[in-house]
């Protein structure tokens, strides 16, 4: 029988203890935000919202693909392939520090091994593949929807509509499905040291065996994230009424500029918070996804040997 409580609890403490555990996604992010700001320079993207500014004309985008499609099309891809390098190594450096905390060791801040590495891409660049051939799939099939829009053809373009969300609803039950029993993929992969391939076969083992498991499991991993939603808005009152003496202060012209000022500062304070809480969200998931994997496997291990 598992105990989720005791699991639960322990992700809690584990997280108490080594706070350490939110670094690797918090030097992720400090790292990407830049070349995020380096690719919408490049792109022609900043210079084309700033001549939106200037004129409100909205067909400064059109000229930004017609004119630098190729120039647009060559950074964005480059910062999605640097962007996903620079993601998964952070996140690989993650997972080897849960995998310490784990074991009982001390959770080191540093890069896991090459083969780890690679390993970790390979695990999730398959279902991220699957992902994009999903969204293709329903951007080509909303084709015709929007060329009926154009047309002024209401019945073919709702016609084009329910066939887009039937296959749209059915491509996301069959990825739901998918990598629910891929869940403990990551699990796998770092406290079995074993391959991607392994570890997805592991995963789907022992989904497939202790299925209830899995969705109890999966349950209190959407209940987490519900709550972590939930947050922000009952934040938002609280949040409102701070900003109301700065709101007065902009109608006051000498003193506007303090009060553009102090929202500005509440507003990435408010923006860093809500960061942050999902950082933690995710290391919790981790603790608990790792925790809940480790204790079942044992668990079997002890019912082949008796």
């Amino acid at each position: 029988m598992v105990n989720y409580g005791e699991h639960i609890g322990f992700s809690f403490r584990s997280l108490r203890r080594n706070k350490k555990l939110i670094l690797p996604e918090v030097y992720s992010t400090l790292i990407q935000i830049p070349l995020l700001a380096l690719a919408v320079y490049l792109s022609g993207v900043w210079g084309a919202i700033y001549s939106f500014i200037q004129t409100e004309d909205p067909t400064v985008f059109l000229y930004l693909f017609q004119d630098n499609l190729v120039k647009f099309l060559i950074t964005w891809i480059a910062f999605f392939i640097v962007g996903y390098v620079i993601g998964t190594g952070f996140e690989a450096m993650r997972y080897n520090m849960v995998k310490a905390v784990i074991e009982k060791k001390e959770a080191k801040i540093k890069f896991a091994s090459k083969n780890r590495f690679f390993n970790l891409v390979f695990a999730k660049l398959v279902f991220d593949v699957i992902k994009w051939i999903f969204l293709g799939i329903i951007i080509y099939l909303s084709l015709p929807f929007f060329r009926a829009v154009l047309n002024n053809a209401p019945e073919e373009g709702l016609k084009s509509l329910i066939s887009v969300l039937l296959v749209g609803i059915l491509l996301l039950v069959i990825f739901g499905v998918v990598s629910f029993f891929a869940m403990f993929r990551f699990a796998s992969l770092f406290l079995d040291n074993t391959t991607f391939s392994r570890a997805i076969k592991n995963s789907f083992s022992l989904v497939k065996n202790r299925f209830w498991f899995a969705v109890v499991v999966l349950l209190i991993l959407i209940a987490g994230r519900i709550i972590v939603s939930i947050v922000p808005q009952l934040a938002q009152p609280i949040f409102e009424l701070m900003l109301l003496p700065f709101g007065l202060l902009i109608s006051t012209p000498s003193l506007a500029i303090v009060g553009y000022i102090w929202i500005g500062l509440l507003v990435a304070l408010l923006i860093t918070i809500i960061y942050l809480i999902g950082v933690i969200y995710v290391v919790l998931a981790d603790l608990f996804l790792f925790s809940t994997y480790n204790s079942t496997k044992k668990l079997q291990e002890n019912q082949k040997r008796t």
